[in-house]
């Protein structure tokens, strides 16, 4: 899935930004038109363009159902996917899905915010997670070197 995004890891999604962020472009009013089944243009897996405003809509959905189908060709389950195979599946593409925004969420410019701050403010809480994990980190080198002995 994420190569069809053009990503690596989840965080990879933000080079996406301007993107996502934006607000009423082509896309997103394709996207829309579809959510209200007023056209007929349907979403392309390559590449892979979710709709962030309306996780569980029309078009997430075939983009699913086309995911698939590019699972099956890559052989996903000996290349038949039914039953239990396809809600596995289904639960993966949307908890992946739910991941990223999750990552798109604590990034989003808040109001008012200017690009700066918004800059600023991520990297401070960036900071801070990074604070908080290595100090774990030691505790279990501690650990472990306590135990060794």
């Amino acid at each position: 899935m994420n190569s069809l995004i053009g990503i690596q890891t989840t965080n990879d999604i933000l080079q996406c930004k301007d993107e996502i962020y934006a607000v009423d472009t082509e896309l997103q009013r394709t996207m829309a038109l579809y959510e209200e089944d007023q056209t007929e243009e349907e979403p392309r897996l390559k590449p892979m363009k979710i709709n962030w405003k309306v996780v569980n809509g029309r078009w997430n959905e075939d983009l699913f159902l086309q995911f698939v189908a590019y699972a099956e060709e890559e052989g996903y389950a000996e290349g038949s996917i039914e039953g239990d195979d396809k809600e596995e599946l289904k639960d993966m593409f949307y908890a992946r899905i739910g991941r990223m925004m999750g990552v798109i969420n604590l990034n989003q410019p808040k109001a008012k915010e200017t690009p700066r701050q918004t800059e600023i403010r991520i990297q401070s809480r960036n900071k801070e997670v990074l604070g908080m994990n290595r100090r774990n980190t030691c505790r279990r080198e501690v650990r472990r070197i306590l135990i060794i002995q």
